[in-house]
């Protein structure tokens, strides 16, 4: 049992190593200077070289590996160039929302799943359960980008039920979050 878990973590750590390397080479082999690119076509060298300085994009490229893994090991994901925050502070922001959609999701798969399921189980070969068996697979052949905006178009515009979009604002209350949230879960 130990053995199994410590392959299982050894695999991971490999895993991860290759993505960190394979995300790395990508950003890298890109076309063009990220630091130019950032600044826009109307600015300086000087901006420029400064900028890559700030960035440690200056350094060889396996200083700069270095630099991102001691990086990304002790948590720092960088800073976010669109939100000029960093990405740590912009994932923490997100989380809240994020962990209630999770569990709203779950909530609602197994409200309807488990009574469901067990119906049809205990009602094996009967037309209910090859309902089920046919309304589950086409629910699962369906993409969910579809769906998801056929559920807007009718529960959200037309009938009027649900908010399209956000999450209800700072100090909304767990009802209105539910609202904002059912549509995506």
């Amino acid at each position: 049992m130990l053995r199994s878990i410590l392959n299982r973590l050894l695999g991971m750590i490999v895993v991860m190593a290759l993505v960190v390397t394979i995300v790395f080479v990508i950003v890298r082999v890109t076309p063009g200077d990220p630091a130019a690119v950032m600044l826009g076509p109307d600015a300086s060298a000087a901006d420029i070289a400064a900028l890559r300085s700030r960035l440690g994009l200056d350094g060889s490229i396996p200083e700069q590996f270095g630099r991102y893994v001691l990086g990304l090991v002790q948590g720092d994901f960088g800073q976010s160039i669109f939100l000029n925050e960093p990405v740590t502070t912009a994932l923490a922001q997100r989380a809240e929302p994020t962990f209630f959609l999770t569990v709203f999701s779950l909530l609602i798969a197994t409200l309807i799943a488990l009574p469901v399921g067990i119906l049809a189980a205990y009602k094996r070969g009967s037309i209910f359960d090859q309902a089920t068996t046919t309304v589950a697979m086409f629910a699962a052949s369906v993409p969910s980008f579809w769906l998801g905006l056929l559920f807007i178009q009718f529960f959200a515009v037309r009938l009027g039920w649900f908010d399209t979009s956000g999450y209800g604002g700072p100090g909304a209350s767990l009802a209105v979050r539910l609202n904002h949230l059912a549509l995506p879960a």
